[in-house]
């Protein structure tokens, strides 16, 4: 179990290696927020984290705040997607990343539908 810092989230989300876990809610709720402190949780207790920013929302020096220490980028793979074709690619590639991260605990996409935004005709975000 990933340790979000509240125990009652803890049961609601069960954030377990293996689990896919999706955040969904209105713009400023704290989805990002939250992926940092599990980001946060995960280093501090050295495992390795993927993190793929479509939103170019993550940031290190906040990554440190909500630790409340500095944190090993060692073990923290951070990727800037800035397209859907970007982001297939790079999920066609993810078992091959894995083979070398031999710690990783948590994989965060934050977030899927922001490079769906822009696509107002259905039928054409039903082509990705």
């Amino acid at each position: 179990m990933i340790d979000s810092g509240l125990s009652s989230l803890n049961a609601t989300l069960a954030t377990s290696q293996g689990q896919v876990t999706e955040l969904a809610g209105l713009p400023g709720l704290g989805k990002t927020q939250l992926c940092m402190q599990l980001t946060a949780s995960v280093l501090k207790s050295q495992g390795q984290v993927i993190y793929i920013d479509t939103e170019g929302s993550f940031s290190i020096q906040r990554l440190c705040q909500i630790a409340g220490t500095f944190i090993n980028s060692d073990n923290l793979v951070v990727y800037r997607i800035t397209s859907i074709p970007e982001l297939l690619s790079l999920m066609l590639e993810l078992h091959k990343i894995l083979k070398d991260l031999v710690k990783i605990k948590l994989i965060i996409v934050d977030s899927i539908a922001f490079l769906f935004k822009g696509i107002s005709d259905y039928k054409q975000r039903a082509i990705w």
